[in-house]
């Protein structure tokens, strides 16, 4: 039906009812098809639409859409369109963008990509990129390298990753506000949920984990483990924080160096295995060489035994500082002080021990004594005493020095 003037309708259920209206409908049956406006052109095709042009092409408003034999799609947009919808689109083939492609959502640049390398991803990811001339920066999520606009080589990937760096470079930052406030500095890598989150001033930094290096305000190259760090320091590493036990394999290459501070224990200790007894061998127990059980340790019995071997660390709460083993050949057992503080179990019934005292064995199974022999004392040395003993059996604090 062509109701309009100069209108025109073909089809079933074609409906013309505007003037200058072309209508062409299908054989779709139940579904008027009609016009809506003046001046229209409307076609309605469930089986498709062909335009064979002999090469020709086809423009609209001016616009070139297919230009010779090419099936490339080059405008969409037309006739001040406020957006265009584009789903399930399929390119086969390659795909040519502007020399510098920018996708936009709403007001906010999406995707951006450049002759300099530069490239982001992400609602105001590198939202200065564009416009600075850096180079080979690349910006993955939320406002991820927002600020940047003078750093080159920059990596950010994560939720507000390198969000203020301005002039920084060689950065690397993943996990959401890695690196968030640095601006200036360089060469900082930060792996992990707020690694680094509040340095903004220091370069040559790592921290990997969450959180890693999150306390740092001011420092250079400093190495953070799964650990926090500190306020304001430079060349130091952290690794972890409420680990109780560090296993390093191989060999530890290089190991000059200038101060190692050990706050777990105080003795250096190494396992010996105890041959049997029916005495329970205890912390503070004094030990010596077993000759009928080679490579094995058992309990004093005998005053002033120049087998003497040391003591069973772990007494009074004193654990070791430095305990050495070799896995497969020697270890197990239990941690025998050789050197360092420790607490042994001492007996007075040699006189009584004052501090400075020098200590053996006594006939007490497992106990120290004073000593008042120095001749029979040569070799029976086991250390000195730091604390005293006025009478009977307790606990004395000694520097274990085996002589």
């Amino acid at each position: 039906m062509a109701g309009g003037q100069a209108s025109f309708a073909a089809g079933n259920s074609a409906q013309a009812t505007n003037d200058g209206a072309f209508v062409w409908a299908d054989s779709e049956t139940g579904t008027p098809f009609g016009s809506t406006t003046t001046n229209q052109f409307n076609v309605r095709a469930n089986g498709g639409v062909r335009f064979v042009t002999a090469g020709a092409g086809m423009t609209l408003d001016g616009q070139s859409v297919l230009t010779g034999n090419s099936s490339v799609l080059s405008a969409v947009v037309t006739n001040n369109q406020a957006g265009v919808t584009l789903s399930n689109m399929t390119v086969s083939g390659s795909l040519t963008l502007p020399a510098i492609p920018t996708v936009y959502a709403g007001s906010s640049s999406l995707l951006y990509a450049d002759g300099n390398y530069n490239f982001f991803a992400g609602a105001g990811a590198g939202d200065y990129l564009a416009a600075s001339g850096v180079n080979a920066n690349t910006a993955v999520g939320f406002r991820a390298l927002y600020g940047n606009y003078g750093g080159n080589y920059n990596t950010a990937e994560g939720c507000q990753a390198l969000y203020v760096n301005n002039v920084g470079s060689y950065n690397t930052a993943l996990g959401y506000q890695a690196l968030a406030h640095s601006t200036t500095y360089s060469a900082n890598t930060a792996v992990g949920y707020e690694a680094l989150n509040q340095l903004n001033a220091g370069g040559g930094n790592i921290a990997l984990g969450p959180n890693a290096g999150y306390n740092l305000v001011s420092g250079t190259n400093n190495i953070y483990l799964g650990n926090w760090g500190i306020t304001g320091e430079s060349g130091v590493i952290r690794i972890g924080d409420v680990q109780t036990k560090t296993y390093i394999a191989g060999v530890i290459q290089a190991p000059s160096v200038t101060t190692i501070t050990i706050t777990g224990g105080a003795d250096l200790a190494e396992p010996f295995s105890i041959s049997a007894t029916e005495q329970t061998v205890a912390e503070g127990a004094v030990v010596v060489i077993d000759e009928a059980n080679p490579g094995q340790l058992k309990l004093t019995d005998r005053p002033y035994d120049t087998r003497v071997a040391g003591v069973i660390s772990g007494a009074n709460g004193i654990h070791p500082g430095i305990q050495m083993q070799q896995q497969g050949l020697l270890e197990g057992g239990k941690n025998v002080a050789l050197t360092g503080r420790v607490y042994v179990q001492a007996d007075a019934s040699n006189g009584a021990i004052k501090p400075g005292d020098l200590l053996t064995t006594s006939g007490t199974p497992g106990r120290a004594m004073k000593v008042s022999d120095h001749v029979r004392a040569q070799g029976a040395i086991l250390g000195k005493a730091m604390t005293g003993l006025l009478h009977g059996q307790g606990m004395v604090l000694v520097l274990v020095t085996l002589q």
